[in-house]
C-alpha cells in the first residue's frame, strides 16, 4: 500500500476511534505509533523518542507554566476583578464604559497569562453579569468580549512568519471559537427555546459548546487534510519562492491584510 493511501486509512481509523468514544489524546498517540511502526518499523519508535526529548528541551515551553502561574495569581488574588472594576470606574463618564473596561482588562490579562482562552472565559464569567445588570445588549456584550482575542491574535501573527492569508484563522477561526463558547454563557431558553447558558443557571451548556468546538476543529482539520492530499495530486500545494516573497495576500487575493507591511515575512 502506498504511503498516501495508508495515511488516508489511518485517518479513517482515527475518525472511527474518536466517534466510538476513545479519548482524542490516546487515540492520536496509538494511531501514530501503530501506523508509524507498520510503515517504518522500529525507526518510528526511535523518531518518537527523539521528538519527545526535542520538545522537552525547547526553551520556549519553559515560559508556559510561568504564564499560567501569573494568570492564577491574578485570578486568585482578586487583582483581575479589582482591575476590571477600576477600569470601569475610570471610564464611568463615557457611554459604553463596560465595553471599554472589557477591552482594556482583557488586553492586560491576556498579556499576563499568555493564553487567550483563559482571559475570554474569565471575562465572560466576570463581565457578562455586570453587563446584563446594566442593561447592555447581550449581542454587543458577547462581541466586545470576543473581539479581544481576535485582535491579539492578529497583532501576534503580524510579528511572525506564519502564512495565514488575510488572517483567516485569527479573524474567523478564533473569533468563531470564542463566539461559540460565549453562546454557552449568554444563551437564554426564553429566546432560543432550547437551553439556558451559564448566566441563567446552566453551566453545563458551556461545556457542551466547548465539546462542539473541539469536534468542529478536529472534523474540519481532518477533512482539510484529506482535501489537500487530493488537490496535491493535481496542483502543487506550496507556492513558489517568488510568490512567498511578494506575499500570498497579494498573489491569491490581490490585497494586503496589513497596508503598512510588505510581504508575508514582515
Amino acid at each position: 500500500m502506498s504511503p498516501e493511501w495508508f495515511g488516508i486509512l489511518l485517518l479513517g481509523v482515527l475518525f472511527v476511534a474518536i466517534f466510538i468514544g476513545f479519548p482524542i489524546a490516546f487515540t492520536l498517540i496509538a494511531v501514530a505509533a501503530i501506523g508509524g511502526y507498520a510503515m517504518l518499523g522500529p525507526l518510528a519508535l526511535h523518531l518518537m523518542t527523539l521528538q519527545v526529548f526535542s520538545v522537552m528541551r525547547d526553551p520556549t515551553l519553559a515560559s508556559v507554566p510561568f504564564f499560567l502561574f501569573m494568570g492564577f495569581l491574578l485570578e486568585q488574588s482578586g487583582l483581575m476583578e479589582r482591575l476590571f472594576r477600576g477600569v470601569q470606574l475610570t471610564f464611568a463618564s463615557l457611554r459604553g464604559s463596560l465595553y471599554l473596561a472589557v477591552l482594556v482588562t482583557a488586553t492586560i490579562f491576556a498579556a499576563a497569562t499568555g493564553i487567550v482562552g483563559s482571559s475570554v472565559t474569565l471575562l465572560g464569567v466576570m463581565a457578562a453579569p455586570a453587563m446584563k445588570r446594566s442593561g447592555y445588549d447581550i449581542r454587543l456584550s458577547a462581541g466586545a468580549i470576543a473581539a479581544v482575542p481576535s485582535y491579539l491574535a492578529l497583532i501576534w501573527r503580524a510579528k511572525t512568519n506564519l502564512d495565514d492569508s488575510l488572517d483567516v484563522v485569527a479573524a474567523h477561526g478564533l473569533g468563531g471559537t470564542v463566539g461559540a463558547l460565549l453562546t454557552g454563557v449568554f444563551a437564554q431558553k426564553a429566546l432560543n427555546g432550547v437551553a439556558d447558558g451559564l448566566l441563567f443557571g446552566n453551566p453545563g451548556q458551556l461545556f457542551t459548546q466547548a465539546v462542539a468546538v473541539a469536534a468542529a476543529i478536529v472534523y474540519s482539520g481532518a477533512l482539510t487534510f484529506v482535501l489537500l492530499k487530493v488537490v496535491a495530486l493535481v496542483f502543487p500545494l506550496r507556492a513558489s519562492q517568488d510568490d512567498e516573497q511578494v506575499g500570498m495576500d497579494l498573489i491569491a487575493h490581490g490585497e494586503e491584510a496589513y497596508v503598512h507591511a510588505s510581504g508575508s515575512g514582515v
